[in-house]
């Protein structure tokens, strides 16, 4: 394979065909959707100038509108405060300097590895963490990976100099960019198994957005023989660009929703509780409103009038007594707004004749309006669902408390942290893979051995 093709981006025009894709067997555990080219149980190929149709957006669509709600979720107070206690305590940048990620090849073999090759690759290291001007951003990265559930960074290389290794890294943004695994099945005629050929794995990329391209084919002509993938070609006018594996770093959550087949990210678990805390504050607001103040309920005799006249003549004594004063802050002017009826305001009610006559009474405020039990009770679980022990927030809460005692929840707090750590390490090691190999500091069989064993 040549470095173009290992490190390059591959732009289908209009004028070429698409790739010779039948189908969508399943989303993978890592985002990807698995394309796969079934040729039967005889080994038989489709004809090759046979147009075949895409549809990747099902679950892309649904992972762009699970990482837009992700998003907004960071608006409400509690969960940015939680999101930053838990971004301050995975990416700590000491005082003195010194880089706030670092390397450890202790279990590399020496004899394998010398002291040589792994002050190279220590030093790769240091370029990469300056590639991705961690010192600065480093905060933020990890929070944008934390909040999108996935990273994806487009590796700038010289094809002419690849020995340079990595220019520069660009990032982009996950709604925009969606990791395809491709592959060819057949069943073997003797043994009867199932063999995977030509297996591939790409991003599709699109500067505007992932698009729905079931949509486009339902848009063009009904049985015309158009696939979805050139309806959508026809109509945009930005060219379909793939993108290699080897081109794009790409570090995704590693949490799957319950049938495998998406990535979630870690605030999926707060969508529910986040919502219900907005409602309950919202309903608690308005209940304050409405019924906080004291009002006043006017009971008017309308004698033995119709129903419509005695509504009228109870408006027009209600318009008559009200008084609406008004400051305009812009225009300094002080007014009487009569015409609009807010909830804080008296009641008029008509009375037929016969009853009571005219009489005015005083509907109480709410007794209750002080009472926030159940917004605490989803803020805990809210602060649950994220992880982050709530005495963490508590005004009287100190730092160091009791000497040497901590709690059971700051421990699990700790694994969290470690766990989100590791994830999002993926992203680092992707990145130095490609350095080492293109160096020729390590080959690729090496890379795969290793990597797994530096932390």
């Amino acid at each position: 394979m040549s470095a173009l093709q290992l490190y390059g981006i591959e732009i289908i025009q209009d004028n070429q065909a698409p790739r010779s894709i039948i189908g969508i067997d399943s989303v993978q555990a890592d985002s990807s959707i698995s394309v796969e080219n079934d040729f039967g149980s005889s080994g038989a190929s489709w004809g090759m100038n046979q147009i075949h149709s895409i549809s990747m957006d099902v679950a892309a669509k649904e992972e762009n509108k699970l990482i837009g709600q992700y998003r907004e979720l960071i608006n409400i107070p509690e969960v940015d405060l939680c999101i930053e206690e838990i971004v301050q305590e995975a990416i700590i940048f000491p005082k003195d300097g010194e880089n706030a990620i670092d390397i450890d090849l202790s279990n590399l073999d020496d004899k394998q590895y010398s002291v040589k090759v792994k002050k190279l690759m220590q030093e790769e290291f240091k370029t990469v963490y300056d590639l991705l001007h961690f010192n600065r951003k480093g905060h933020d990265i990890f929070k944008r990976w934390l909040v999108d559930s996935r990273i994806n960074y487009y590796k700038l290389i010289d094809n002419d100099n690849l020995e340079d290794g990595i220019q520069g890294l660009t990032y982009i943004d996950p709604r925009k960019i969606k990791k395809v695994q491709e592959s060819n099945r057949t069943i073997d005629p003797d043994t009867r198994a199932l063999v995977i050929n030509d297996y591939k794995e790409f991003f599709y990329y699109n500067e505007n957005g992932i698009k729905n391209i079931d949509e486009e084919k339902k848009r063009s002509e009904s049985g015309s023989g158009v696939s979805a993938l050139t309806a959508y070609k026809q109509s945009t006018t930005q060219p379909i660009n793939i993108l290699t594996r080897d081109s794009v770093a790409y570090a995704p959550s590693g949490i799957n929703d319950s049938s495998g087949k998406m990535v979630v990210g870690y605030l999926h678990k707060v969508l529910k509780t986040a919502n219900n805390l907005q409602l309950m504050e919202d309903s608690m607001l308005i209940y304050k409103l409405s019924r906080a103040p004291e009002r006043r309920v006017f009971y008017i005799d309308t004698g033995n009038l119709p129903k419509a006249k005695a509504e009228q003549y109870v408006k027009g004594i209600a318009d008559k007594y009200r008084t609406k004063v008004v400051y305009d802050a812009k225009s300094g002017e002080i007014k009487n707004d009569r015409k609009f009826n807010a909830l804080t305001e008296d009641f008029w009610l008509p009375r037929s004749g016969g009853s009571k006559g005219t009489e005015i009474s005083t509907l109480p405020g709410g007794s209750n309006s002080g009472d926030t039990e159940e917004t605490e009770y989803f803020k805990d679980k809210l602060f649950n669902a994220l992880g982050v022990p709530k005495a963490r927030f508590e005004e009287q809460n100190t730092m160091f408390s009791g000497g040497t005692q901590i709690t059971r929840d700051e421990i699990r707090f700790s694994r969290l942290i470690e766990r989100l750590r590791t994830s999002f390490n993926m992203l680092f090691e992707d990145i130095l893979g490609t350095q080492l190999i293109l160096k020729n500091i390590i080959d690729v069989e090496d890379w795969a051995n290793i990597k797994n064993k530096i932390t």
